[in-house]
């Protein structure tokens, strides 16, 4: 049982430092012409034009849509998510792109992915809360509309912030 704790958390400590060589890694010029960000402009302009989820729920197909917060926790429809900012008394005060972050890309006209990170601002009960969120949304083309169908938000975290997870993660198993 140990060797396999052992082997469970080299696994762990290999797929944080990977994904960490993601987060901590900024868009750099290289990165930015290797996506097409150009193609099915009107495409482009009317998944852009989609508002967040808390203010637009008519881009959501059959409430066919699954979230996954900053927080780890899963939303099973819009509806889901929105009480769950209703339910904490949580209101979004600011929401802005980190320059060098935005890719949208669109695959064979009706399917799509966005990536961008967000300096979020909200307003909870116990104060202001500010953090960077690492995006990530999905959409579908269905008779002419774009729909978002899925979307990610992770923390971000300083190396020092990661570090101290990792930290917190071995000393618990």
């Amino acid at each position: 049982m140990k060797q396999f704790k052992d082997n469970l958390t080299i696994i762990f400590i290999l797929s944080m430092t990977i994904i960490s060589t993601t987060v901590f890694g900024q868009i750099t010029a290289a990165t930015i012409d290797k996506y097409d960000t150009t193609n099915y402009p009107k495409d482009r302009k009317a998944i852009e034009a989609i508002k967040g989820i808390r203010e637009d729920s008519m881009h959501f197909l059959n409430d066919d849509y699954i979230g996954v917060g900053a927080e780890g926790k899963a939303y099973y429809g819009y509806k889901d998510e929105i009480k769950s900012f209703i339910d904490n008394e949580v209101k979004f005060k600011s929401a802005r792109r980190v320059p060098n972050t935005y890719f949208l890309r669109i695959y064979n006209g009706d399917a799509a992915i966005k990536n961008l990170a967000l300096d979020i601002v909200m307003e909870t009960p116990k104060g202001i809360l500010s953090f960077r969120v690492l995006r990530v949304e999905t959409f579908i083309k269905r008779k002419g509309k774009w729909y978002r169908m899925a979307g990610q938000g992770t923390l971000a975290m300083t190396k020092e912030e990661f570090e101290k997870a990792i930290e917190q993660f071995i000393k618990k198993n």
